[in-house]
């Protein structure tokens, strides 16, 4: 049952994720999506900023999304292109990554610069500083590990995973 006297004053509640909607599978992603649909269900301003990569699995390079305006279930969406990026270097850094190995600091800066994201959601999100809550979400992310380092009222949500992640 949806609390129609729940009142919200505060500013845009806008969601970080690297890609997004329906057909995009996963775990954290599904808890934003969910998220942000139940909010502006009940008349909180919220917005995702997102890129045009179709999600984990999917080239990143190769748009899945046109870049632009878009309302997904009701939820604004602003989907930014990914940043080019070498896929080589990153897939090498994370299959080491994945199968236990350590990197070295040289290698984490190339895998933090390599993975998914874009140049043009981080501008997005230091013009609107200062008029938003920014919630970045999965935390292993270039978007979330670019975008948070933006100064804006940001907080990074965690995401169980059974996924190998830098250490």
């Amino acid at each position: 049952m949806t609390d129609h006297a729940f009142q919200w004053n505060g500013p845009t509640i806008t969601f970080v994720i690297p890609w997004y909607g329906p057909q995009v599978p996963g775990g954290a992603e599904f808890q934003c999506r969910r998220t942000a649909e139940e909010l502006a269900l009940r008349g909180v301003p919220v917005e995702v900023f997102t890129t045009t990569a179709g999600g984990l699995m999917t080239d990143w390079n190769a748009p899945a999304f046109p870049a632009g305006a878009d309302v997904v279930n009701g939820v604004p969406v602003r989907r930014f292109a990914v940043r080019g990026r070498d896929a080589v270097s990153f897939d090498k850094l994370n299959r080491r990554i994945l199968s236990g190995q350590r990197l070295s600091l040289t290698d984490e800066a190339v895998f933090v610069r390599e993975i998914v994201a874009s140049d043009a959601l981080n501008s997005a999100i230091a013009a609107e500083r200062g008029r938003r809550i920014f919630i970045f979400t999965p935390y292993m992310f270039g978007t979330s590990y670019w975008g948070a380092r933006a100064p804006c009222g940001r907080i990074t949500s965690p995401a169980c995973t059974t996924k190998a992640t830098p250490r």
